[in-house]
């Protein structure tokens, strides 16, 4: 745990280079009711089952380490998101630092892994900590918030998802 009894927050987040348009959820329209919106919708709950179980699959085995419990969540995360990168921070008593990524340029990681993301809203792992729930930045460059510009710089991102992993109540 970081200093006082703050829990240590897990955060997954998922930066992509174009802002997505496509996470609305429609209500009872004439497209619901379409075979092709049905046959899509059902695609998309049979992959996020997959993705749980394969997590759920990686967690049950005895020898299961730690890092490959990140990279099974990773994988499935970046996925289930489309995402090109995703990572995880934890938080140590500078911020919010890079534990484990997939898909990170070696540029990134390098300099994500020796600059932890600081604590507070202007970054999507501080509000995703602060706020025990899932956010996304639909684009950092025009979000008055969002103040990470070397690491927007270096990535290319410009939509992110994060999320807190949750267990018994607790950010983990």
């Amino acid at each position: 745990k970081p200093a006082g009894d703050d829990p240590v927050p897990l955060v997954i987040g998922v930066p992509v280079t174009e802002p997505r348009d496509d996470r609305s959820t429609p209500g009872p329209t004439a497209e619901s009711a379409d075979p092709v919106y049905l046959a899509a919708r059902l695609a998309e709950a049979q992959e996020q089952l997959a993705a749980t179980r394969e997590i759920l699959s990686v967690l049950a085995r005895a020898s299961t380490s730690e890092d490959d419990v990140f990279e099974a969540v990773l994988e499935n995360a970046r996925r289930l998101c489309r995402g090109q990168a995703a990572l995880i921070n934890l938080s140590d008593a500078e911020g919010y630092r890079l534990v484990s990524a997939k898909g990170l340029t070696p540029e990134y990681a390098a300099f994500a892994a020796d600059h932890p993301v600081p604590r507070g809203r202007r970054t999507l792992t501080g509000r995703v900590a602060i706020d025990r729930r899932t956010h996304q930045i639909d684009d950092v460059l025009a979000d008055p918030d969002y103040n990470l510009p070397e690491f927007q710089r270096l990535a290319g991102y410009r939509s992110m998802i994060g999320a807190p992993m949750v267990v018994d109540d607790e950010v983990v």
